[in-house]
């Protein structure tokens, strides 16, 4: 049997990275505003089984607004999801409460722990379709297959690393590791597409290391640099809502068992 050849380490300096991830976030800036549909299935093998998916309507503005509504069998609406920097708002109307909050303290909550929405809110949704990478307060190790970049300093103290195909300079991989050093959470990126000046992924799968949720995105349709109406961003909640700061959550939601 013949020994397979181990593909070289490829060298890169400073100057080069730097000016690689100058053109590809510049590229990137292009777009301002964009819109897509998309399928997302959210599942769990370990520990009580999950299975479901979702047809979604996204809205997003740079830097980090974005807008996500949920649907479940057919038109039925499943969430109502805003994200704006930090702060998060979720509504379910099945059950008539909005949750309200910063990323950190949504991500320990028991609704987004038994529904899989943890990773989506680790990922940071806003930067996942049209990537920018850090160019300061970084450093980088060449791999076979790409350079690593290595991002610290998150709000959450958590630290990230970046996979980039040698020859795109394209996201391929993301980890995202907790302060001492734990896997969080595995973001693999996939079918890249124009959409405009920029090249997007159309395939997202996030992996969390730590329940076992995996969820999958598959984009439909994006456009870009739309016009977004006045109130894209602002949630429509009935009237006789229930609202729920995070703190209390773990104490006022009871969960049926087909809650979405």
């Amino acid at each position: 049997m013949q020994k397979q050849d181990i593909p070289p380490r490829r060298s890169l300096s400073r100057t080069e990275l730097k000016g690689r991830l100058e053109a590809l976030n510049q590229s990137n800036k292009s777009i301002k505003t964009f819109s897509m549909s998309l399928v997302m299935s959210i599942s769990r093998h370990s520990g009580f089984p999950l299975s479901k998916s979702f047809r979604c309507e996204a809205v997003c503005e740079a830097p980090d607004k974005l807008r996500m509504k949920g649907y479940a069998g057919g038109m039925a609406p499943a969430f109502d999801l805003v994200t704006k920097s930090r702060r998060i708002r979720l509504f379910l109307p099945t059950r008539n409460e909005l949750i309200e909050g910063t990323r950190s303290r949504f991500k320990e909550l028991p609704v987004v722990e038994k529904h899989g929405i943890g990773p989506l809110l680790e990922a940071e949704l806003a930067h996942l379709f049209v990537p920018k990478l850090a160019e300061k307060d970084l450093f980088w190790e060449a791999a076979p297959d790409g350079v690593w970049l290595y991002k610290n300093g998150s709000h959450d103290g958590t630290w990230r690393r970046t996979l980039l195909d040698f020859e795109t300079f394209l996201p391929i991989r993301r980890e995202v590791f907790s302060e001492a050093g734990e896997l969080l959470l595995e973001v693999q990126f996939s079918d890249y597409r124009s959409v405009g000046q920029a090249h997007c992924p159309f395939s997202v799968n996030l992996i969390s290391k730590t329940n076992g949720f995996e969820v999958k995105i598959v984009i439909g349709s994006m456009n870009a640099n739309i016009p977004l109406a006045g109130g894209a961003f602002s949630m429509h909640v009935p009237e006789g809502v229930t609202k729920i700061p995070p703190d209390q959550v773990e104490t006022k939601i009871q969960e049926p068992t087909d809650s979405p």
